[in-house]
């Protein structure tokens, strides 16, 4: 049996050279520095998401509590003043608290969540443009859009609820707007 010798050049020995490793370095910091980026975002997302769906329940429930009520006394319950609140029953007026999401820095009122009609906080008035609402529109079905108050004959009801919140990102809001009808 004969033995083959090894050829190599002088002075070579096994390992890895310094560009090797700088090389092998490099490319180990930035797939790291990528994987702490994605769950950096990952975790921001995560929390915007959790925000927006505490936002959305409280939303989707005031609108829930609006429907449940008698749809005449609607607006009385839930605009801007005490002073027309129907007997018996609770009425919340036209803000309300959100549990989970922090206030808007200049907050004054302390509530996260809003309901808005059209008008004021006190009066319904069917000339107001808002073209989310459909509004100018006519609310107490006599074929005229003017400026009166309806708050005591309306037969459709445009309603916004509206979630504002300091959120991960900065100031955020959510909003659902629909019709409410006496069918």
């Amino acid at each position: 049996m004969r033995r083959r010798a090894r050829l190599s050049a002088p002075g070579a020995e096994r390992g890895f050279t310094v560009l090797e490793l700088m090389i092998s370095s490099t490319v180990f910091v930035l797939v790291a520095g990528a994987v702490v980026t994605a769950l950096v975002v990952s975790n921001a997302l995560n929390m915007t998401n959790r925000e927006t769906a505490i936002a959305s329940r409280a939303a989707q429930s005031m609108l829930e509590e609006l429907k449940a009520c008698t749809f005449a006394e609607i607006f009385k319950r839930y605009n801007g003043t005490a002073a027309d609140n129907p007997a018996g029953g609770g009425s919340p007026g036209d803000d309300f608290a959100v549990k989970g999401l922090d206030l808007q820095e200049g907050d004054a009122d302390g509530f996260a969540g809003s309901i808005e009609f059209p008008g004021t906080s006190t009066t319904l008035r069917e000339n107001v443009v808002d073209a989310e609402l459909g509004m100018p529109r006519d609310l107490n079905g006599d074929g005229a859009i003017d400026a009166a108050d309806h708050a005591a004959n309306y037969r459709i009801l445009p309603v916004r609820v509206v979630v504002r919140w300091n959120g991960q990102n900065g100031p955020r809001t959510f909003e659902l707007v629909t019709v409410l009808g006496n069918y």
